[in-house]
């Protein structure tokens, strides 16, 4: 190929370059399974993530089912299942507020949801105008 070095010199650069390659392709390889791990590795904890949001949720609608029995069926206030529960008013709230949204029918359900009434106390938030 126009060089003028030996053909024995030229078939052992030729063997080193071989060499050198076969190398270089088991990195790539050795790369690639690597990015497929940890790309495996991300997805699984990616469902994982999923999973426990889900979960939280779950947990999340039953103690906000227990915060409605608390206000709605012993009539205690916000402030009282606050103290007993040791959670802000607020979160107590929240989470009466998404107990309810799981509880409503899909189908029809409003874009805004109704503010929760107390029953026997008129316009007022539920859990408040009677109380321990």
């Amino acid at each position: 190929m126009g060089t003028r070095s030996s053909p024995r010199k030229r078939e052992a650069i030729r063997r080193q370059t071989l060499q050198r390659k076969v190398e270089l392709d088991a990195e790539r390889r050795r790369r690639d399974e690597l990015e497929v791990e940890f790309a495996t590795d991300f997805q699984v904890a990616l469902a994982d993530r999923a999973a426990a949001q889900e979960a939280e949720r779950g947990a999340e609608v039953a103690m906000g089912g227990a915060v409605d029995r608390l206000i709605g069926q012993l009539r205690l206030s916000y402030d009282r299942v606050a103290e007993l529960c040791q959670v802000e008013v607020k979160e107590l709230q929240r989470l009466r507020h998404l107990a309810a949204e799981a509880a409503r029918p899909v189908v029809g359900r409003p874009a805004t949801p109704a503010p929760l009434v107390s029953p026997g106390v008129e316009g007022a938030p539920a859990g408040e105008g009677r109380g321990a």
